[in-house]
């Protein structure tokens, strides 16, 4: 078997041909296709720090408004506590007098209202009942069956 070459051609040279339209155009479309994917991965992942960046100054927006909450509860107590330090005073407090009983003017009529108490019976009386309860008397045990093959042990001789 031999190859036909042209003696143009040296041995280990490789030919080459040229794309077809056809060829070029999937080629260049394969490119496309991998650079819009690199383009839309990079948009992600920029959208992701975006993203990322945002939650991070959402959490610190938190934390510095407790942490201002804190201060400025603080602050309110401590100046309530200083105010009312600083206007105490040192006598203890008087104990109040009882107040004095209202008079009745004269001319008020007093109506009294009066309870009408049932008496409750201190005991209460229970029937008489009498019932009487017959307990069933237990059987017998039934005797185990004698097995078969066995020898059956006599019975006692009588005397």
């Amino acid at each position: 078997m031999t190859t036909h070459r042209s003696r143009k051609t040296p041995p280990d040279a490789v030919t080459v041909r040229e794309a077809t339209p056809d060829e070029v155009a999937y080629s260049d479309g394969y490119r496309q296709g991998q650079q819009a994917g690199r383009v839309a991965e990079q948009r992600r992942a920029e959208a992701y720090a975006r993203h990322d960046a945002q939650r991070a100054r959402e959490a610190s927006n938190a934390m510095n408004g407790l942490l201002l909450g804190l201060i400025v509860a603080t602050a309110v107590g401590l100046l309530i506590g200083a105010i009312a330090y600083v206007t105490r005073t040192d006598n203890p407090a008087e104990p109040l007098a009882p107040a004095e009983t209202e008079q009745i003017p004269e001319n008020t009529t007093i109506i009294e209202r009066t309870r009408e108490v049932v008496p409750v019976p201190s005991e209460i009386e229970t029937p008489d009942v009498n019932v009487d309860i017959v307990a069933p008397e237990p059987a017998a045990p039934e005797a185990p069956a004698a097995e078969v093959g066995a020898p059956s042990e006599p019975a006692p001789a009588a005397e």
